[in-house]
């Protein structure tokens, strides 16, 4: 997407060393687009794609720290973490 926010965008920080691509199908149609959040950036996306983008980071982030999904508090720091 872009790095700067328009009014109905919110940020998401990734804080891996690499850019985080994930595929939301915005339009419906069945055919999915690649949304990315850069590394070590802020990334401004509307809604629906933010939430998809936050939850799959989030999922990402749990998976190369090596932290138990099932901790729901981790979750919620890790989601803190990345939010804008």
């Amino acid at each position: 997407m872009n790095s700067e926010p328009k009014a109905e965008e919110k940020g998401i920080f990734n804080p891996l060393m690499d850019d985080f691509t994930v595929n939301y199908d915005i339009d419906g149609n069945l055919s999915p687009k690649p949304f990315t959040a850069k590394s070590l950036e802020i990334t401004y996306f509307p809604e629906p794609i933010y939430t998809h983008v936050k939850t799959a980071l989030v999922d990402a982030i749990i998976n190369k720290r090596e932290i138990n999904p099932v901790l729901e508090h981790k979750r919620r720091e890790i989601e803190e973490e990345i939010t804008q």
